[in-house]
């Protein structure tokens, strides 16, 4: 049997918001969010923003599967090579709880890739000490 979920985004102001949380991660890399759930049968529901619903019935969504996975027993949503375009607010409600999450994604550092610092040999280094004796 099958379960019917009918979820009201403008009732989800009448959610007790149990905490906030920021979330930073660099642009490419996992990112792991955790609901906090009382028992593997809490149904949750994961989504970003006001309206795009994520997870549902323990199922991430047909078209987020390619870059996010849900692990139901743990409460555990994770983005795969996380974007910048992910950075964002995240909610997850179990019943009448949720949790917020503030996502941010950074961009990936860049380094030039002609500096090359030259490591002193133990001679040089001696000789740019004082000479006291």
């Amino acid at each position: 049997m099958q379960k019917a979920w009918s979820f009201c985004f403008l009732c989800a102001d009448t959610l007790e918001t149990a905490s906030s949380v920021m979330v930073t991660a660099e642009e490419g890399r996992e990112v792991q969010m955790l609901c906090h759930v009382g028992s593997a049968n809490d149904d949750i529901i994961w989504w970003k923003g006001s309206e795009s619903r994520l997870v549902l019935n323990g199922d991430v969504l047909p078209e987020y599967q390619d870059r996010m996975s849900f692990d139901a027993a743990n409460g555990i949503l994770t983005i795969h090579e996380a974007q910048l375009s992910d950075s964002g607010v995240y909610w997850c409600s179990i019943g009448f709880v949720r949790y917020q999450f503030q996502l941010a994604v950074s961009g990936k550092l860049q380094f030039n890739a002609l500096y090359r610092p030259t490591p002193f040999a133990a001679t040089e280094i001696y000789s740019l000490l004082p000479n006291y004796w």
